[in-house]
């Protein structure tokens, strides 16, 4: 018996707090039109291309909004379920705000690093362990969707393959020479998919991460997410 899992994480589509460069955090901003637009170009990619078991999203409404986007291309009507522990960063008195605008002293209120890592890798490591275990080495992996926010997407992924850099290694398929230099400090575009491959080896979990970011389904698409930074990263 084996446990094997493909974790597709998508960063919600755009707000107009996205497109103004004002910092959100947990301020629950709906998507706009372009956003929406987004979340059915990946809607759609995903519905052809994967068959999800599990899907996740973060409580806000704009990755709940694309999650039931998702959703509603699977063949087989999964349900969506709504953790808030995937929800983005608290940012505190920044939130609202253009960076450039915040006081030095807003950044004493953002919610601690260490405190988001263990939100986040509560979540991770409870999916993990509830994964059903596969009749046949040969069988396909467990399919989850994940439908989370830029700053804790790219937190998430730190964790894993650095916090955790002996179990997890970055193994991106691409000759993108970009991809390849940058890493995981690329950006996270809206509506951009991110996904780990991770297996159960002697009890303990080990994985892959394959794809960071990628926006191949925007490739013929005029939807393609915004090339400026996103706010609600804060390093």
């Amino acid at each position: 018996m084996t446990r094997r899992a493909i974790i597709t994480i998508v960063r919600h589509g755009e707000t107009d707090h996205n497109r103004a460069k004002i910092i959100q955090g947990h301020l629950d901003t709906p998507l706009n039109p372009e956003g929406e637009a987004q979340a059915v170009v990946v809607a759609r990619f995903l519905g052809q291309t994967v068959k999800f078991e599990e899907t996740w999203s973060s409580d806000l409404q704009r990755a709940r909004k694309t999650a039931e986007a998702i959703a509603s291309q699977q063949t087989d009507g999964v349900e969506l379920q709504i953790d808030e522990r995937i929800r983005e960063r608290f940012l505190g008195e920044l939130q609202g705000k253009h960076r450039a605008s915040a006081p030095p002293s807003a950044h004493q209120t953002i919610e601690p690093g260490p405190v988001l890592s263990r939100r986040l890798m509560s979540f991770w490591d409870e999916k993990l362990a509830s994964l059903p275990s596969l009749s046949s080495p040969s069988d396909p992996p467990t399919q989850i969707l994940l439908v989370s926010h830029g700053g804790a997407i790219r937190h998430l992924i730190e964790d894993l393959v650095v916090a955790r850099k002996q179990d997890y290694a970055i193994d991106l398929q691409t000759t993108d020479e970009e991809t390849l230099r940058e890493g995981i400090m690329r950006r996270i575009g809206n509506c951009c998919v991110t996904e780990v491959h991770v297996e159960e080896v002697e009890g303990k979990w080990v994985g892959r991460l394959t794809k960071y970011a990628d926006e191949e389904h925007f490739v013929e698409s005029s939807r393609a997410p915004s090339r400026t930074g996103n706010e609600d990263v804060i390093d």
